[in-house]
């Protein structure tokens, strides 16, 4: 735990130098208690969780508690109580085969089902030894990643380039790939191979020798060029709607998958989820993943689906990642079914009719094509796949179709589904994403 002393002991060893350079416009005590200050507002602004639970005024994000309900709660063997006798069948052994071969158990009499879909098959099929979930995922997930910064190198100079560069004026970092003549004839950083042969190029018109050592003149110095690849922001937006609730396990396993690569990278993740009438921003950008994990165990799937509040949400933090680094790319996860039915311009509205889904589609298009302006957006949407008899449950089929074709459209999303049954095709047939 910090305390004062120690804080004043690091001011005086650290600042030392900075209340030498400042001491004719502040003294070494004002320093300290400007210090202190500025220290002060840092601790107060520390993230508070409880205010994310639910209380009786809001409708928090997170569980209010991990213990099970009342009524949920396994109830203790009353021995005074008499259990119900066993049937006669019960009380039958079990069968037995001549062959001792395994059978799986099949349904024994009643109507016979038809076309049942081949994944809902697979749900069945469970192989000892299997792959854990997390490594399964991690190649696939990668490979988005990959994808995305291929397209992602960034030059300071406008020339010709290989892909879609970004021309940057005042960059000075990244790896020297070619040369230039000096902006106004003052070079930052001197490319001393470019300038050798610039040397040697104009002075054979004049001298027929070459005298050592070299003597450059202003006209014979050329300049680097640099070229790296601007860093990734991540933005998951969680429906954490009823509908979502094993899906929302399953992306705590998406975001460990990418911890390795991100971290490498040194690219920053932020969560942001969405339910009832508001969304939540549970992770800010941020390198530590294991904050972000950890808020994402304790999200509870319930009520609405408010994705207009959510996208509005995920444009505001974008904004602020532009003005902190204005090369960074983002790339927009949303893990959602698409069955808004909350809107932000008319907070009191819940579609219930046609006209009302049909108001909040043209409503989350606006906002699409407001997120596709404000710069390179790459946004990826994952869509649960669900059975034949619950793919309508709780969604409007219409209206959820309409936003992913204005998602595909106006912020040229790639789709995606995955099976939250069979881990191993999370996501199918992954391409391009650029």
């Amino acid at each position: 735990m910090i305390i004062t002393e120690d804080l004043n002991v690091a001011m005086d060893l650290v600042f030392e130098h900075r209340i030498q350079s400042l001491h004719y416009e502040m003294t070494p005590e004002e320093i300290k208690s400007k210090i202190a200050e500025v220290y002060g507002k840092i601790r107060e602004a520390y993230e508070d969780t409880d205010i994310l639970k639910p209380n009786r005024e809001t409708e928090g994000a997170l569980k209010h508690s991990d213990e099970l309900q009342k009524e949920f709660k396994r109830q203790s063997v009353d021995p005074n109580k008499v259990d119900i006798p066993e049937t006669k069948e019960q009380k039958l052994p079990a069968p037995k085969y001549p062959d001792n071969k395994r059978r799986n158990p099949k349904p024994a009499g009643g109507f016979k089902v038809k076309n049942i879909p081949y994944d809902d098959l697979k749900f069945f099929d469970v192989k000892d030894g299997s792959v854990p979930f997390i490594y399964q995922m991690e190649k696939k997930l990668t490979s988005i990643l990959d994808n995305i910064r291929k397209d992602r190198k960034i030059t300071d100079y406008g020339g010709r380039g290989i892909g879609r560069r970004i021309k940057i004026n005042s960059s000075q970092k990244g790896r020297y790939v070619s040369y230039r003549t000096p902006m106004n004839a003052q070079p930052k950083t001197i490319a001393l191979d470019a300038t050798i042969r610039n040397y040697l190029k104009n002075i054979i018109y004049n001298k027929t020798e070459i005298d050592f050592p070299l003597h450059f003149n202003r006209y014979d110095l050329m300049d680097k060029i640099y070229e790296y690849r601007a860093p990734l922001v991540l933005f998951f937006v969680l429906d954490s709607s009823a509908s979502m609730y094993h899906v929302i396990k399953q992306m705590t396993d998406v975001i460990m998958s990418l911890h390795r690569e991100g971290y490498r990278k040194r690219d920053k993740i932020a969560l942001v989820i969405f339910r009832g009438k508001k969304a939540v921003v549970l992770q800010k950008p941020t390198l530590n993943f294991t904050m972000a994990v950890n808020k994402i165990k304790k999200i509870e799937g319930k009520s609405y689906t408010p994705m207009a509040a959510a996208l509005t949400k995920v444009t505001e933090l974008i904004k602020v990642e532009k003005l902190k680094n204005r090369n960074v790319i983002p790339v927009v996860f949303i893990c959602s079914d698409c069955g808004a039915n909350i809107s932000v311009k008319y907070p009191e509205l819940i579609a219930q009719v046609e006209s009302d889904y049909g108001l909040i589609a043209r409503e989350l298009k606006e906002l699409t094509k407001k997120l596709s302006k404000l710069s390179k957006i790459n946004m990826i949407v994952l869509e649960p796949k669900k059975s034949y008899a619950t793919q309508a449950l709780g969604v409007h089929t219409y209206s959820a179709e309409k936003i992913k074709k204005n998602f595909k459209k106006y912020a040229n999303a790639q789709l995606f589904k995955f099976n939250k049954y069979n881990p191993s095709s999370l996501i199918l047939e992954l391409k391009k994403i650029l």
